[in-house]
């Protein structure tokens, strides 16, 4: 049997987002580094390194995603005004 994902959240610090860029995901995975990549490859405006430096982004585990939940990016929250 193959190791659960994980469901993690990874969001920015509120006040330094822009116009165009992604404020943070929930991405499920099976790890945190994991997670963060997945996140880097889906950036915007900000650059991929937002998402992998911890001092840019923080990355939380919200729990074990169900048996059918296929790895990647599950909501996205991009700001557009």
């Amino acid at each position: 049997m193959k190791n659960p994902l994980h469901i993690y959240l990874i969001k920015r610090p509120e006040g330094i987002v822009a116009y165009d860029e992604m404020r943070g995901f929930v991405i499920a995975s099976s790890s945190a580094r994991t997670a963060r990549k997945i996140a880097a490859s889906s950036h915007s405006d900000e650059g991929a390194d937002v998402w992998t430096d911890c001092n840019w982004s923080t990355c939380t585990t919200l729990g074990v995603a169900n048996a059918k939940t296929q790895a990647g990016v599950l909501l996205q929250d991009h700001k557009t005004a």
